[in-house]
């Protein structure tokens, strides 16, 4: 299974298709009545329907694919004859333009999701250690401290994945919603984006699973599940009825993922109040 992320895919395309072109760094396929779906090699531009695959991922689907062959896509599941790639529902959202104009403080929206972990009592242990900074010697609670100092090592990352079970562990999750909150702050810069992605790419599947980098990977190229912007958006710009009702949405996913989400977005809060304070 290869897993992608989606460019603004078209999600009514479903059924049999063919193989358009095979370029070098793209190839296109076209469904009847729909404008071509595009795969393309990471570090390339993005087509306005496609999927974004890692090198590696792309040329392993390259060499199995030539023009006019069949494939079919069923939900998010691309099939290529013995090649299956999985879209994760990414679009493109420009993460760094959800604060523009917003005159909320840091202290209230860190009040805001307080409040809203107390409303719907979630209680768990990661709640306990972000939220109450319950103080232990474990290798997550280090990797906490590090990410509450905005001056962390991208290496300190690694303390801050695998924690938890799931498909995505929770610290994974945690880290979804901490960078969302930092790239939508215009606090990360390009180049420390970069790095941390390169650190990803290189020994980041030594900590936890490749599902779970797919989805941070994306947030550091301000890409981001819809779900996740709209919260992010509605805590940053909008009244607090609507943050409560995209948070309500958030936490469908998964069994905890949406509430690991939030907890990395109060963490990130936390750490520029902090870094504010001096």
């Amino acid at each position: 299974m290869i897993y992608a992320y989606a460019s603004r895919l078209n999600q009514a395309v479903q059924g049999e298709g063919r193989c358009h072109s095979v370029f070098h760094h793209v190839i296109n396929f076209e469904f009847n009545g729909h404008p071509l779906i595009s795969i393309i090699e990471e570090g390339y531009p993005a087509q306005p329907y496609g999927l974004i695959l890692q090198s590696s991922d792309f040329k392993q689907l390259k060499q199995h694919v030539k023009q006019e062959d069949a494939c079919h896509k069923n939900g998010h599941l691309f099939i290529f004859g013995n090649v299956r790639v999985l879209e994760t529902g990414f679009y493109d959202s420009d993460l760094s333009i959800l604060v523009q104009d917003t005159r909320r403080s840091t202290s209230l929206m860190l009040e805001w999701v307080k409040t809203y972990f107390v409303r719907m009592g979630i209680r768990n242990e990661l709640y306990h250690r972000v939220i109450e900074s319950k103080s232990t010697d474990s290798t997550i609670e280090y990797g906490l401290s590090k990410l509450r100092d905005l001056s962390f090592k991208v290496s300190d990352f690694a303390y801050c994945l695998g924690y938890g079970a799931g498909l995505t562990p929770s610290s994974d999750d945690m880290c979804v919603g901490y960078f969302a909150t930092l790239q939508g702050m215009r606090i990360t810069t390009p180049e420390y984006c970069a790095s941390l992605h390169q650190w990803i790419v290189e020994i980041g599947d030594h900590y936890t699973n490749k599902i779970s980098l797919k989805f941070i990977q994306c947030i550091l190229i301000n890409q981001v599940e819809e779900d996740v912007a709209e919260c992010l958006n509605a805590l940053f710009n909008l009244p607090h009825e609507v943050f409560v009702q995209c948070a309500d949405a958030l936490m469908m996913h998964g069994s905890s993922s949406g509430s690991d989400v939030l907890l990395g977005i109060y963490l990130a809060l936390q750490a520029i109040q902090r870094s504010q304070n001096g």
